[in-house]
């Protein structure tokens, strides 16, 4: 494994694992031709990768989501400020209507 440091200056951990288990990772280490101890490494750093794969894809998942919704959001608030600018004229043309309408009305201008 390039680029570890030698063995002396690593860390260490002792772990007690139930029985039948260090003889299960002993016939692995021999399959793999590895020590006991770089055929956990091996099991740890897989597994840790893997966890960190699964929830980088959960993450990407949640960003993707989240856009939709955003993109939705933006969608609508353009279709209230249209709804808006209809609302606003129209509220100045029904004003302006009225002021035609009914004689000493205040008009549209002020």
């Amino acid at each position: 494994m390039a680029g570890e440091k030698p063995v002396r200056e690593m860390d260490t951990i002792l772990i007690r694992v139930p029985d039948g288990m260090k003889n299960k990772i002993a016939m692995r280490a021999r399959a793999n031709n590895r020590s006991m101890s770089g055929e956990v490494l091996d099991i740890l750093q897989r597994e840790m990768g893997q966890a960190r794969t699964e929830r980088i894809r959960e993450l990407e998942a949640l960003c993707e989501e989240l856009e939709q919704q955003l993109a939705s959001l933006f969608a609508q608030q353009s279709i209230t400020r249209d709804r808006l600018e209809s609302a606003r004229e129209e509220l100045m043309r029904r004003k302006l209507v009225v002021s035609i309408d009914e004689p000493g009305a205040p008009s549209g201008d002020t």
